[in-house]
Order: structure tokens, then C-alpha cells, then sequence
């Protein structure tokens, strides 16, 4: 049903942009605004204000709330990211939905880029409720997917101070391998 709604509404979409295109409706190089309708629980903004509210949360040590929060948006953000993925796949194929496609990809990154931060917010309330093992999991995402970002470094130095990993300046893990 939902792959069947998805091709149904690529083919309005491209049918809609091939037709303004036909009718010269469409200019060559279309400047692209997306409105962020706060209410729309589908799109950007509600999740960027569910995860300020988040983070607010944490800074309020009002962990409970923060959880409860989060699972508002957290596996919509990650399913939205794929989707927005998949969209921008195929509609690059797609001759004349450059503009489309490019608003896919944007899309895509930005949903990603969210739960990226879900992940790690995710990771400090477990942190919080003494569950280290189960914060592992998300930071490493965090780190494997925004390795060079400040998210990234932050992530990384999570799993440092909960005793995951070492950092540099750290001594050294004694072993019973003999040196020659």
C-alpha cells in the first residue's frame, strides 16, 4: 500500500512538473522555497522544535520529559531521511526534475543531520538512566555518519567519558603481548 501511494505520488509530482514545463511555467533555474509549516508533523520544523524541546529537557535535567519528547519524532526523522533518499534516487533519473530531485537530497540531508542529533540526545538520556551499553550504539552511529562535524567530535567525546574509548592523551591499556 505505502509503495504503491509513493509511485502514485512521484507520477502526480512529475506529471505536475512535465506539465509546467510543456505550458513554460517553470523557469530554467527555479528559485526553490520550502515553507516550514510548524504543524505539519511531517515535515522539518516540527522535528527541529521536538528536538529543541529536547534539549531543553536534558539542560533542565528533566530526563523523562526529554524521553518522552524524542519518541514523538525519532522513527519518523530516520524513516523521512531514507524516504527523502529514495525520492532524490530515483528522480535524478528522471529527465527535466532537477529541481525536484535537488529538493529530495536537501531534504534527505537535513532529516539525517536530525537524527543524527536524536542519536546523541538519545545517547545522553541513557547516559542519565545508567545505560551506558545502549548509548554505545548511537554515538558510534553519530561518529560513523558525521565523522568530521562538531556533533561528530561531541559524539566521540561522549564515548570517551563514559570509558568506551581512550583518548590520545590517555594511558596506555596494559596487555600480556610481549615486546620484542
Amino acid at each position: 500500500m505505502k509503495k504503491t501511494a509513493l509511485i502514485l505520488t512521484i507520477f502526480l509530482a512529475l506529471s505536475n512538473f512535465a506539465y509546467a514545463q510543456e505550458t513554460g511555467q517553470l523557469q530554467q533555474k527555479a528559485s526553490i522555497k520550502i515553507t516550514n509549516d510548524v504543524k505539519n508533523t511531517l515535515g522539518t520544523a516540527y522535528a527541529e522544535n521536538s528536538i529543541k524541546k529536547t534539549e531543553a529537557y536534558i539542560k533542565a535535567n528533566n530526563y523523562a520529559a526529554a524521553k518522552q519528547t524524542l519518541n514523538t519524532v525519532n522513527q519518523w526523522v530516520s524513516d523521512a531521511a531514507e524516504y527523502h533518499t529514495d525520492l532524490f534516487k530515483t528522480l535524478k533519473k528522471v529527465d527535466n526534475a532537477d529541481a525536484q530531485a535537488n529538493i529530495e537530497r536537501d531534504l534527505a540531508i537535513k532529516f539525517a543531520t536530525m537524527r543524527d542529533k536524536i542519536w546523541f540526545l538519545q545517547a545522553q538520556i541513557y547516559i542519565h538512566d545508567g545505560q551506558k551499553r545502549e548509548a554505545v550504539e548511537n554515538l558510534v552511529d553519530v561518529v560513523s555518519s558525521q565523522p568530521t562535524s562538531e556533533l561528530g567530535f561531541q559524539a566521540y567525546k561522549l564515548l570517551q567519558n563514559i570509558g568506551f574509548t581512550y583518548g590520545v592523551d590517555s594511558t596506555p591499556i596494559k596487555t600480556d603481548v610481549i615486546q620484542p
